[in-house]
């Protein structure tokens, strides 16, 4: 099962966000419970999924033209979606650890 470190959820989520600008989306949503399917297929749905810390991972990307679709009551959980609309942060590549 594949477990990941906040740090390396970041990483992830960085580069989702940048795939969709690179694409030449002018936003890209990101969901949560998408991002777990797709690293961690054999853990969710399941007890011992990383919802938490994915959803810390998109909160932490976020710019102030960014918004919340999509929002659980704690904040954290695979519902959160999130419309990313500023692709200046990905001009920074030295955040994207490559």
């Amino acid at each position: 099962m594949a477990r990941y470190k906040q740090s390396q959820w970041n990483i992830i989520i960085k580069r989702e966000i940048e795939s969709g600008f690179s694409r030449g989306e002018t936003s890209v949503v990101i969901r949560c419970k998408e991002i777990l399917l797709r690293h961690q297929p054999e853990v969710y749905p399941g007890g011992s999924h990383q919802a938490p810390m994915v959803s810390k991972a998109i909160w932490n990307n976020m710019r102030p033209s960014d918004r919340v679709i999509n929002r659980p009551a704690s904040g954290f959980g695979p519902s959160l979606t999130v419309s990313f609309r500023d692709s200046s942060w990905f001009k920074d590549r030295s955040c994207l650890g490559r």
